[in-house]
């Protein structure tokens, strides 16, 4: 009986032990979003708690780039373009498993042009279209028209597209010239400076021309509350006779190149009309239309509502031993929405497929 107690005594501090133990949990919320210059160093960090040791590992875009370590940083020496994504850390000990939220990291760069010098021919009286040429850039880049070493304002006879395209209507003589674009990234401030495009008028066909859009509005989706711009461009001639409307249903919206709302609401989803005519001229205005979609991020989740074509999912990877804890939310083109409540601790045979059963319906107030 003696020769037990020695062993009685080491199993029960074996169990003290380990009920002392603490599983991995997370230390602050992290940042969501860095911005780096391209070339520079970035340095990630993983903070969390729980008993020692702590291992750690790193995924990127979902694929793993290291494996279980010690180390809680991860060190990009040098950032390429290529590095922009989605980065991610797991933590781990015998307990069970932590994941931090994703960190998408953005590269700050400026391309150069990749585009030649042009030539351009309109006929007066028509609409004049210079786009810019192809350049990479993150973020995008600042631009500024100039025309023979002067800037371009514009006004009612050119314009300045959402897509920084130049359009000189109701063109006559004095458009001729010299035409290129200045880019300025502000996050690393650098500029460049595009080929020309030299652009010669020809003899007009007529003194009147009859109205005609030259950039539609295009199809655009919005998330609500964020603001949003239509664009309609039209040209004729006399250009100052131009009028440029926006309708809804029938109703007049607005006058002018751009249809501005501040604040959309999906009550706002619908298709508006831009019309152009001529206004000391009778006729019928010609018109172009675009949709507008206003979305909203998911609010509300129901289990019984949502269609059962997934109700569970196959988790692997786990390590065994291991307890671990999952969480449901609803996505959409938007985003995510709120999470559901946790589960209950799971071990790892009970995690072969993990039924959406198990899972918590919660219930939020509309935002």
């Amino acid at each position: 009986m003696n020769e037990r107690i020695p062993f009685v005594n080491h199993f029960k501090n074996h169990v003290a032990h380990n009920a002392q133990e603490v599983a991995p949990y997370l230390r602050g919320a992290g940042r969501g979003q860095q911005v780096v210059l391209e070339g520079n160093r970035l340095v990630l960090t993983c903070l969390a708690g729980g008993s020692w040791p702590l291992q750690y590992r790193w995924t990127f875009n979902n694929i793993n780039v290291t494996d279980w370590a010690p180390q809680y940083r991860l060190a990009l020496p040098s950032l390429k373009r290529t590095d922009a994504g989605l980065y991610q850390c797991m933590v781990r000990n015998r307990m069970g498993a932590v994941i931090h939220r994703k960190t998408e990291v953005q590269v700050a760069y400026l391309g150069t042009f990749s585009a030649e010098e042009q030539r351009k021919t309109a006929i007066q009286g028509r609409p004049a279209i210079i786009s810019l040429p192809p350049l990479a850039s993150f973020p995008r880049p600042l631009v500024t028209w100039y025309k023979d070493g002067h800037k371009i304002i514009p006004n009612n006879q050119i314009a300045i597209t959402l897509d920084n395209q130049l359009v000189v209507l109701a063109t006559t003589a004095v458009d001729a010239g010299r035409y290129y674009v200045e880019a300025v990234n502000e996050r690393t401030g650098e500029n460049v400076t595009s080929p020309a495009v030299y652009l010669s008028i020809s003899d007009p066909e007529s003194e009147v021309v009859a109205p005609a859009i030259v950039i539609g509005p295009k199809n655009t989706t919005v998330v609500a509350g964020s603001e949003v711009t239509l664009e309609c461009i039209a040209n004729a001639r006399p250009i100052d006779s131009l009028v440029v409307s926006w309708k809804r249903d029938g109703r007049r919206l607005a006058s002018g190149r751009r249809l501005v709302i501040l604040a959309p609401a999906p009550a706002d989803t619908g298709i508006y009309v831009c019309e152009a005519l001529l206004g000391n001229i009778n006729g019928k205005p010609v018109e172009a239309r675009a949709q507008l979609n206003v979305i909203d991020s998911p609010w509300k989740v129901y289990l019984s509502e949502v269609d059962p074509v997934v109700s569970e999912v196959s988790v692997g990877g786990l390590t065994p031993a291991r307890t671990y804890q999952f969480r449901l939310c609803a996505v959409n083109q938007v985003g995510r929405g709120q999470y559901s409540a946790e589960t209950q601790r799971l071990g790892h045979t009970a995690l072969r497929k993990l039924g959406m059963n198990n899972l918590e319906p919660f219930y939020s107030e509309k935002r």
